[in-house]
């Protein structure tokens, strides 16, 4: 398991349509080398550290690349198809699609940094989870 610190500053943020301010905001990234399914992924997450890990701008897609890079396979984060939502619940227009995607499976992996959606069964070789302080 590999864990990255990923310092951040908002002035306010939206967690399952409830608005809060945040001054400072720190996640702790988590590499867990197991193969799961998507849905055993978020499982592992939600009960082990706080969800799989979401993105909400270039810079921390960058933050949550770099914490994967022990892997060099792809790894499970949190975006669902279901209108496109992260699994925290969280809300983010920022997208970072490789060419070619999205396409019509529903649950989404990072590869060397940009996003492809596959089938939510597949088994990945990795989870990035995320705990957040404030």
């Amino acid at each position: 398991m590999l864990s990255v610190v990923y310092r951040i500053k908002q002035q306010c943020s939206f967690y399952s349509n409830i608005q809060y301010n945040q001054t400072d905001l720190t996640f702790s990234y988590h590499l867990i080398t197991e193969n799961k399914t998507w849905y055993e992924a978020q499982s592992y997450c939600r009960k082990i550290y706080t969800d799989l890990v979401s993105i909400r701008d270039q810079e921390q897609n960058e933050a949550v690349k770099i914490a994967g890079m022990n892997s060099s396979d792809s790894f499970w984060i949190g975006l669902l198809r279901d209108d496109w939502e992260w699994a925290d619940g969280g809300r983010s227009a920022y997208r970072n699609w490789d060419a070619d995607y999205p396409r019509t499976p529903n649950c989404t992996q990072l590869n060397n940094g940009k996003w492809r959606n596959v089938p939510c069964s597949n088994i990945l070789p990795a989870v990035l989870c995320y705990n957040s302080k404030s």
